[in-house]
């Protein structure tokens, strides 16, 4: 198959998968002829094939994962291929294959609420805390991306209920808060993350991060005082710079170059701020 002779390969295969007494030798065969039948464009003969193959079982998981593949690999069977991974999850709710391939044609064809609805079943089956949070997570973007903004807000609020002391996880609600407008439960946010972060630069990061929120809110003067403290005493120069320029620019807009005091303690002309605008 490798080669590109696939009609050399298509007989041999269909031996070794009926007839060897090997279960490896088997389901390697039956695997490879898998691929050959969807690389030469025969969805219909593959449909008919891993139908056979299954002896139309009904109830193992694994045979009706085979079949909803290849009928999502037909032009009009991906409604057919959900309808299977929805019968496995029924039978099986903590099935992650038959979750993520249902998820994953969801996504291909944009239809994120029915993404969102086979999440929010997940979550409610799920017993394990670390799944609960990550179910959580992708429920909160299947619902964002879905244009359902409040759902989103909701299901990243839970993430955090689930998890409060991830800093990314309150990094990930502060962000959602700002996208909706929702400006000091943004501020809020941020400020949970600050004190869950992991290390100074981190910290520091996120300091930065609700700073910026800060001044696209019009509330700079809030943020002037951790300005001042990334500008001295910032984890890494990159945000120090930072700090500098957005320090310049508040006091540009007030009228105050004067006052502008660098880490070394003195104070700084405006032609010197200007070069660190600059």
């Amino acid at each position: 198959i490798r080669l590109g002779k696939v009609s050399d390969a298509e007989a041999p295969l269909r031996y070794v998968a009926e007839n060897s007494g090997n279960d490896w030798e088997r389901n390697h065969a039956r695997d490879q002829l898998f691929s050959l039948l969807v690389q030469s464009g025969r969805q219909d003969e593959l449909v008919q094939y891993v139908q056979e193959q299954g002896g139309g079982d009904t109830n193992s998981p694994a045979a009706l994962l085979q079949l909803a593949a290849a009928y999502s690999f037909q032009t009009n069977g991906q409604e057919k291929a959900l309808s299977l991974y929805r019968q496995v999850l029924t039978q099986d709710p903590a099935n992650k294959e038959a979750l993520e391939r249902a998820l994953n044609l969801h996504r291909a064809n944009g239809q994120f609420k029915d993404g969102l609805m086979l999440v929010e079943t997940a979550f409610d089956n799920a017993e394990d805390p670390k799944q609960k949070t990550d179910l959580a997570q992708r429920a909160a973007t299947y619902a964002r991306m879905s244009g359902d903004r409040e759902a989103g807000l909701e299901w990243q609020r839970r993430v955090v209920e689930l998890n409060p002391k991830s800093s990314g996880s309150w990094l990930q609600l502060a962000e959602a808060y700002s996208a909706a407008g929702k400006s000091n439960d943004a501020f809020a946010a941020y400020g949970k993350a600050i004190d869950n972060a992991r290390d100074a630069n981190e910290r520091d990061t996120f300091s930065m991060l609700l700073v910026e929120a800060q001044v696209r809110a019009g509330a700079a003067d809030k943020a002037e005082t951790t300005m001042k403290r990334l500008a001295q005493n910032g984890a890494t120069d990159e945000i120090k710079a930072r700090a500098k320029r957005m320090l310049f620019n508040l006091y540009e807009s007030q009228g105050r170059l004067g006052e502008i005091v660098f880490p070394e303690g003195n104070q700084t002309s405006t032609s010197e701020a200007k070069e660190v605008k600059e």
